[in-house]
C-alpha cells in the first residue's frame, strides 16, 4: 500500500512559487527567482512522488529528493497501531503522520492496520 503526500501542500507550493517567480520577473531579484525555481521542484515532487509504504514485513518511508529511504521492518501488521494521528510500530513513533498523507490512503492504512 503506497501513502502519497496531501495534493493541498504541493499545489501550495506551487501556487507561492508561481507568485515569487512572477515578482521576480517583474522586480528583478534574482533570489526571489532561485527560491521560486526551488519551491517549484518540491511542489512537483509533493505531487509525484510516494510519501511511504506499508508492505507485507516493513514499512518504508521515502525521502522527497534522492534515493534515501527509512525502512522500518515487523513481523505482523498487528504490530503497528495508529494513535493521535500518527503510525506506531509497538512504543515507537513512525515519520508518518495523518497531516501529511492523502485522506484516501489514510482511511486505507488505518482500515489495514485496525482490520
Amino acid at each position: 500500500m503506497v501513502l502519497h503526500y496531501k495534493p493541498a501542500m504541493g499545489i501550495s507550493f506551487l501556487v507561492v512559487a508561481t507568485f515569487m517567480i512572477l515578482v521576480s520577473l517583474m522586480l528583478g531579484p534574482p533570489q526571489t527567482l532561485v527560491a521560486g525555481i526551488i519551491l517549484l521542484v518540491v511542489g512537483a515532487l509533493y505531487l509525484s512522488r510516494p510519501f511511504a509504504e506499508v508492505k507485507a514485513k516493513e514499512v518504508v518511508v521515502y525521502a522527497l529528493i534522492g534515493p534515501v529511504r527509512k525502512t522500518f521492518p515487523f513481523t505482523s501488521i498487528s504490530e503497528l497501531r495508529m494513535a493521535d494521528g500518527k503510525l506506531y510500530l509497538g512504543l515507537d513513533k513512525l515519520p508518518v503522520s495523518k497531516w501529511l498523507v492523502k485522506a484516501e490512503d489514510w482511511n486505507a492504512l488505518i482500515a489495514r492496520v485496525k482490520g
